[in-house]
């Protein structure tokens, strides 16, 4: 059976809110009573609270007077589910989820009990935030005669969600049965018990919700728990068994939370578990219960470490890193939503005039991301320390203009000026391929020690189910953590080694030619290092995968194009406008707008003596005035670009280095412009050439392409209609976006599969179980 399916239930108009399901098995009669004396005495209307026994023995009773029992429990309007066959532990629970109507189930065992405030605290809890799928309350063990032996070891004061959940669900246990409450949407969604375990029934529960839903903690003893010989807990200790067995069911929750998380959660449940097992054995001995003892001391072999003992006899414990609750919509039914980690150099420090190229690529790129889930953000920061204040400050900004739901953290670069050690660390990184690339050069800005332990620090803390790289630079580093990481996604717009290879070929040969060779190796053995982390690589074109994968054999590389939008309606412009967009600090722009203003403008003046230039972009004022040329105009930083596409009659892309798309000729188009480009600007887009886009890579044969449009408005139009119909059917934002949300959910799906493990086969025996308190508080059996 393994996981029954808890179908939803047909309640005709009327549902109860509470369920308290009471599975029972020959119970002690005195303590069953006390058990149902916490509903009774909740003060709810019977109409809101379904009380049901359940019970898998036929009747039959460990003491007291059975039959006045069954009687009076008739009388009082709790039912009594009784059944001719045994169904077991398992597969009595799952009767009692079965069986249950209300929308909050409580599953409270024969011999526990809890305090009548218990349901309006729990019921209060599930209320208090979005998509919480439980609500439990600290518990108490209390002994045969109900005295209290001690409190739970999950110590907080303030009630609210559980931000700890991997060290008190998953490395160390925190929760007991009669203290939790569940939604019965999420029974229905996750399944019921798993019948392949024996001792870790309720344990496995709680960790397949934790890892998919929000838990919300309250601090008041509201549960107890009673301990004693005649539990089914009690009686399901099997020493080594019991211990593999819990290893295994830890396993199988570990394998659910984000990779970078994996390895200090074992440790501390390793850890845990060693300390438990030791104590357990310390008590047999002292009541010279020899196979008892062998036993617990052989589970602690089996699943601890030497440095697990060594640690918990030197009385050192690492906490499992603390996590933020699964994020969810208020839809319980809905799946939970993926968080996703956006790593990149490129940080909007001027929000209103970070619009070139890169920054639109990767706005869009964050567009997409958060339709699948909440995005964080970790920026390589290149100026001065930032104080609180100044963090709090940039944070802010960049969460108002960039769709970014979580947290965002800024990594400070490296320094040029390292130390010996440093430097030959940093060389033994570089030739692994940890190497970056700035303003066309090898760095290890990004890649130093000091940002690999920041960036750990961060995946520690963020735990992301998807990594999203922007450009190599960004990347790098990930190889230094040396950390499991989730999927991960780069994104190479611009292929660095063919920037590289395409500046030395404009070069003389000499030692820096020879420097930016060597360079561009150095970058062809990153790129491959990255494309074997990577679950996949992106690029702008047919073009540049085909380059890549000339590089990155085996890669999966998947096309994501540059996209943009429309700002104007398709309309002709009166004048003989050009206009050429592109920010000055980008040298193939810089370098291009000079290209233009020295040979070509000067040629369509002769032609065309009424024609104007624009030049628009950060810089391009100081250009203009660096080249000065009749009929020029250099507009620097243009907020609103609708108003420049309104004087304009055709653009221009007059690019001869660099790689990637050039995503001023989609937006020309997107807005009905006529292009006339070098056949490397064009490079990797779709438009036909002559139909939709006019190339030439002379200043002649540009001139005349620039003529021919000015003078012909009617080609013009032509052919800017036929681009815009090209760019909204390759180039569409939404068609984009789209696809690449598609992409990465599909890579998170992949990964949650491959990481499931089969509750059936044991995954790493070196997992052990922990169930109980705080190292050096007495441990009560379970």
């Amino acid at each position: 059976m393994s996981r029954p399916v808890i179908a939803a239930v047909d309640h005709d108009g009327h549902q109860p809110l509470w369920s308290v399901m009471i599975p029972v098995h020959r119970p002690d009669i005195a303590w069953l009573r006390e058990a149902i004396a916490g509903p009774l005495g909740a003060g709810l209307a019977p109409r809101d609270m379904q009380i049901a026994l359940v019970d898998d023995a036929n009747g039959q009773t460990r003491s007291g007077d059975a039959d006045a029992f069954w009687q009076q429990c008739e009388q009082r309007g709790i039912e009594i589910h009784r059944f001719a066959s045994q169904a077991g532990l398992a597969g009595n629970w799952n009767r009692c989820l079965q069986l249950s109507r209300g929308r909050l189930v409580h599953i409270l065992h024969q011999d526990d009990r809890v305090r009548p405030e218990f349901y309006r605290a729990m019921a209060a809890g599930l209320e208090a935030a979005p998509g919480v799928g439980a609500s439990f309350s600290q518990h108490v063990f209390i002994a045969d005669d109900g005295a209290a032996i001690r409190a739970g070891h999950l110590d907080r004061p303030n009630a609210g969600l559980l931000d700890d959940w991997l060290e008190y669900v998953v490395a160390n246990l925190a929760i007991q049965c009669p203290a939790i409450v569940v939604r019965r949407a999420v029974y229905e969604k996750l399944g019921g018990f798993d019948d392949r375990y024996d001792y870790c029934l309720d344990y496995d529960m709680w960790q397949r919700i934790a890892t998919e839903y929000p838990l919300w903690f309250d601090p008041l003893p509201l549960a107890e728990f009673r301990v004693h010989d005649h539990s089914a807990s009690h009686s399901r200790v099997r020493g080594i068994a019991s211990s593999l067995e819990v290893g295994h069911c830890r396993n199988a929750a570990i394998a659910r939370i984000s990779p970078p998380a994996r390895e200090p959660v074992q440790r501390s449940a390793r850890r845990h578990a060693v300390r438990w097992a030791m104590q357990q054995a310390g008590r047999a001995i002292g009541r010279r219960d020899w196979s008892y003892a062998m036993a617990a001391l052989g589970g602690a072999l089996a699943t601890g470490r030497l440095s697990d003992f060594a640690a918990v006899l030197g009385g050192r414990f690492d906490r499992a890193p603390l996590s933020r609750p699964p994020a969810r919509s208020a839809d319980i039914t809905a799946r939970r939503l993926p968080r996703i980690l956006l790593i990149t150099e490129f940080y909007p420090a001027d929000p209103a005039k970070c619009v070139f190229g890169a920054f639109q690529r990767l706005r869009r790129h964050l567009d997409a991301l958060s339709r699948i889930g909440p995005v964080d953000a970790i920026f390589f920061w290149g100026e001065h320390e930032l104080s609180p204040a100044e963090t709090r400050q940039h944070i802010d900004r960049v969460k108002g203009f960039w769709p970014i739901e979580g947290s965002v953290r800024f990594v400070k670069v490296g320094t040029v000026r390292r130390r010996p050690l440093q430097w030959i660390a940093d060389a033994i990184w570089a030739v692994r391929g940890c190497v970056g690339f700035y303003h066309t050069a090898a760095t290890m800005r990004t890649c130093g020690r000091e940002q690999a332990d920041a960036l750990r620090r961060c995946l520690y803390d963020l735990q992301p189910d998807l990594i999203f790289v922007y450009r190599l630079g960004a990347a790098a580093p990930l190889m230094r953590t040396r950390l499991p990481l989730p999927p991960v996604v780069v994104d190479f717009d611009d292929l660095e080694h063919v920037k590289l290879e395409r500046l030395a070929a404009t070069m003389p040969r000499s030692r820096r030619w020879l420097t930016i060779l060597a360079e561009a190796s150095l970058a062809i053995h990153a790129s491959r290092r990255i494309g074997k982390m990577a679950a996949c690589l992106l690029v702008a074109s047919e073009f540049d995968r085909s380059n890549l994968l000339g590089v990155c054999r085996n890669a999966a590389v998947a096309v994501i194009p540059n996209t943009a939008s429309s700002f104007v309606p398709p309309r002709k412009a009166p004048d003989p406008v050009t206009l050429f967009v592109g920010t000055a600090a980008y040298p193939p722009n810089r370098e291009a707008a000079v290209w233009l203003l020295r040979e070509i403008w000067p040629l369509v003046r002769e032609q065309v003596p009424q024609a104007r230039l624009l030049l628009a972009g950060e810089g391009m004022q100081e250009v203009a005035g660096e080249c000065p040329a009749e009929g020029v105009e250099g507009l620097g930083f243009v907020a609103d670009l609708a108003s420049v596409y309104q004087r304009t009659s055709i653009a221009l892309c007059p690019i001869r280095r660099g790689a990637g798309t050039r995503i001023k000729i989609i937006e020309a188009a997107m807005n009905s412009r006529p292009v006339v480009s070098t056949v490397l600007g064009a490079e990797g887009l779709s438009f036909v050439p002559r139909s939709e886009i006019l190339l030439d890579d002379s200043p002649e044969g540009f001139a005349r392409a620039c003529v021919t449009l000015l003078l012909d408005p009617n080609l013009a139009a032509a052919i800017g209609d036929a681009a815009r119909r090209r760019a909204e059917a390759d180039y569409a934002p939404a068609l984009v976006a789209e696809r690449l949300a598609a992409l990465c959910a599909g890579l998170i799906d992949r990964s949650d599969r491959v990481a499931a493990p089969v509750a059936g086969k044991l995954q790493d025996a070196a997992v052990p179980v922990e169930i109980g308190q705080r190292p050096g508080r007495r441990q009560a059996s379970r």
